[in-house]
């Protein structure tokens, strides 16, 4: 009898969830989409909410959450210091899309390429095998440290080969597949 009422609980709720779900169809969203100039599959799509770095044409710079205006001015909202810059869409120079993992590797790159670095410079004295790994590990360790701080930043949107577009769609999530059909190439 117990598992009858926990099956008829679970079902309820499964039920219940289904049915907001489906209720949550006319929810209109809004995507910032650039899209390549040649082929679709190098489009990105960012949802608001998306962190990005943005810098403008006349070298305004900000980092936060996007946040669409209208049809073609966005907005970024930094939570550590809920600084708020709004751009045109037709006034950006570049575009980063800084996602937690590539901070992560960036910031964890620096201290381990200046670490191997430093272990490879202790080698160089021990004779012929020393000298071949300590040199190996200058050479790597300076390598990681140094593309460290590009990982930062996230990688950047070049747009010598990408269009900046802002989408509104109501009642589906927008993906990459969508875009063929409604920005087709020219």
């Amino acid at each position: 009898m117990f598992h009858f009422k926990l099956l008829l609980i679970v079902l309820l709720f499964s039920f219940s969830f289904a049915h907001a779900q489906t209720q949550n169809d006319s929810i209109t969203r809004k995507y910032l989409i650039c899209k390549s100039t040649g082929l679709n599959i190098y489009s990105k799509i960012f949802t608001e909410g998306k962190r990005l770095l943005a810098v403008s044409k006349d070298g305004k710079k900000c980092r936060g959450h996007l946040k669409i205006i209208n049809d073609t001015v966005f907005s970024l909202t930094n939570s550590l210091n809920l600084k708020c810059d709004t751009f045109n869409i037709n006034q950006i120079r570049k575009l980063k899309n800084p996602n937690l993992v590539f901070t992560g590797l960036g910031l964890l790159s620096i201290p381990y390429g200046i670490s191997a670095a430093y272990g490879g410079y202790t080698l160089l004295g021990l004779g012929i095998l020393g000298d071949v790994i300590g040199t190996m590990l200058i050479f790597s360790g300076s390598v990681i440290s140094l593309f460290g701080p590009l990982l930062i930043n996230g990688p950047r949107i070049n747009f010598n080969y990408y269009n900046l577009k802002i989408y509104q769609s109501k009642g589906f999530k927008l993906k990459k597949k969508h875009l063929k059909y409604l920005y087709p190439n020219n």
